[in-house]
């Protein structure tokens, strides 16, 4: 049997250490205590006898949580019977949540109980009181003290696991947008086409009835031709005026330079101007040379003039590059040498009925002539053959004068007059 200091409760397991009830240190259960004893006292505890007695032993008074009969009393009521506790064996103690009492909290001796001049400490209040069953000599009635105040142990509770159950809730969504996401871009990306192609109607083949003969009873079987042919893109056809000559360009009278650099090309002119003799033929510098003049009793006068001759290529736009300026350098050097003063405007690249090249432009003013100041602007058009298989290029070189009444700047050049009828007529080989 063991027995808390404090509250006086008794206990029956010898194992448990602590009181449940205010974590006091459980003692052994001292013997009945005789009032008969002789107890032995020195000096020091007679002259504390001296002390003025303690106030009359009122039971309604009393701050313990034990309320004693009178002293004289037998004092068999704190007994095993009186204390026994229903707590089970092996049930939660109060040794978890209080630190075990110091030394100097020990069980009472009959040395403290035969001291009355210093009243013992008042233990905490009593909240609620709690009958016992009656002893089995003399009834006491035991309160029940309050609980001890939490200690640093009890309040250091562990840390509660945070939830992952909102992580969990928003990875859930996530995947849903995704997954939504995803279903949408595959019915407009891929399932979408499929139905609209499955739905479209089929469009039989376009066949064109090809009739090579003159007359109907020499009718040629017709021919399908796929509707969907390529077309090489090219310069549309050209309807020539009423009254234009067409040239085309021949090899028959080539020699030197102008047949290693052959290349096949025509264009349309006006019947008034005049084809030089001397261009196309063997020795010749050009594959052709014509003039549009204005004569009067002064003398005849250039309005306007074309040349064609060949510069050296590699064969496409891209690979000309870097031909270009090159060439473009040798002629304007030698137009300068041959017309009074020559001034350069621009030069860069350019477009003849859909054909890429390059260009240069200028201008200047021929002094001292029949009509006065003679003002010219002039054009350069370099055209590769568009064919690694040709070593040459076309050179065109143009020329107007202000008694061209259509010219007026170098923008002009190639655009109004005879030079533009010329220009728009131009083409690459045998088209």
């Amino acid at each position: 049997m063991k027995r808390c200091p404090k509250c006086s409760r008794t206990f029956p397991d010898e194992n448990q250490k602590f009181c449940t009830f205010d974590g006091g240190l459980l003692r052994g259960d001292q013997p009945a205590f005789d009032p008969n004893m002789t107890i032995r006292a020195t000096s020091a505890d007679l002259n504390e006898t001296q002390v003025a007695p303690p106030p009359p032993n009122d039971s309604s008074e009393a701050k313990t949580s034990v309320r004693l009969g009178p002293m004289n009393e037998t004092i068999a009521s704190f007994g095993s019977n009186t204390f026994r506790e229903t707590t089970p064996v092996g049930a939660q103690t109060s040794s978890d949540l209080v630190m075990p009492p110091t030394a100097a909290e020990s069980a009472p001796t009959s040395l403290d109980l035969s001291r009355h001049a210093v009243p013992p400490p008042p233990p905490p209040p009593p909240q609620t009181s709690q009958p016992l069953p009656p002893a089995a000599q003399t009834p006491v009635t035991v309160e029940t003290p309050a609980p001890a105040p939490p200690t640093a142990a009890a309040v250091a509770q562990p840390a509660k696991k945070k939830s992952i159950l909102p992580w969990v809730l928003a990875a859930l969504g996530i995947l849903l947008i995704l997954g939504g996401g995803a279903a949408a871009a595959g019915y407009f990306l891929v399932l979408k086409p499929m139905m609209d192609a499955k739905r479209e109607p089929v469009r039989p083949a376009t066949t064109v009835n090809v009739n090579n003969s003159s007359t109907p009873e020499e009718k040629a079987p017709p021919t399908n031709v796929n509707a969907a042919v390529e077309v090489k893109k090219g310069p549309e056809p050209f309807v020539p005026p009423a009254g234009a000559v067409q040239f085309t360009n021949s090899a028959a009278n080539l020699d030197g330079d102008l047949a290693s650099h052959y290349l096949e090309f025509s264009f349309y002119y006006p019947k008034d101007w005049k084809k030089d003799p001397q261009s196309g033929v063997a020795g010749a510098g050009s594959f052709a040379k014509l003039d549009s003049q204005s004569t009067d009793e002064t003398g005849a006068y250039l309005k306007e003039r074309v040349l064609f001759s060949w510069y050296p290529t590699k064969g496409s736009f891209d690979a000309d590059k870097d031909v270009f300026p090159q060439s473009a350098n040798k002629i304007v050097d030698q137009l300068s040498k041959s017309l009074k003063n020559f001034e350069e405007v621009s030069r860069g690249e350019t477009t003849l009925n859909t054909y890429k090249g390059y260009e240069v432009r200028f201008k200047g003013t021929f002094k001292d002539t029949g009509k006065g100041d003679l003002p010219y602007w002039g054009r350069v058009i370099f055209l590769p053959p568009g064919s690694k298989a040709e070593k040459g290029g076309v050179a065109i070189v143009m020329l107007a004068t202000s008694l061209s009444s259509d010219v007026t700047s170098a923008d002009d050049v190639g655009d109004k007059g005879g030079l533009g009828m010329i220009l728009n007529s131009f083409r690459l080989g045998s088209e």
